[in-house]
């Protein structure tokens, strides 16, 4: 259960990174004005928390790890901590990328 938290953790790290660096991209090629720059990364990180959410709820208690689980309870609070944890990286992320990208 641990290595599906700290993988899901990796995955929005690396999903968040990925759309930081194409956004910061945009912005210095001028395809994208400060604004809107700040608009899609904020639409994108809420996008990605979205699904990792989904993820957590619907991949991992389907998934065959969550099935060979002993008791129902360690499930849930698997999904929720994965999904507590997801979100507050992909906020935190994003305020932290968002605050530096608005002062260059």
């Amino acid at each position: 259960m641990a290595g599906f938290i700290v993988g899901s953790l990796i995955l929005t790290w690396i999903l968040c990174s990925a759309l930081n660096a194409f956004v910061e991209f945009a912005a210095i090629r001028q395809w994208l004005n400060r604004g809107t720059a700040f608009v899609s990364m904020v639409v994108g990180v809420l996008l990605i928390a979205g699904g990792m959410v989904a993820l957590a709820v619907w991949g991992f208690a389907e998934s065959s790890l969550a099935k060979e689980a002993v008791n129902p309870h360690q499930v849930t609070n698997a999904v929720r901590t994965s999904c507590v944890l997801n979100v507050l990286f992909a906020l935190g992320y994003c305020a932290f990328q968002l605050r530096r990208f608005w002062e260059d």
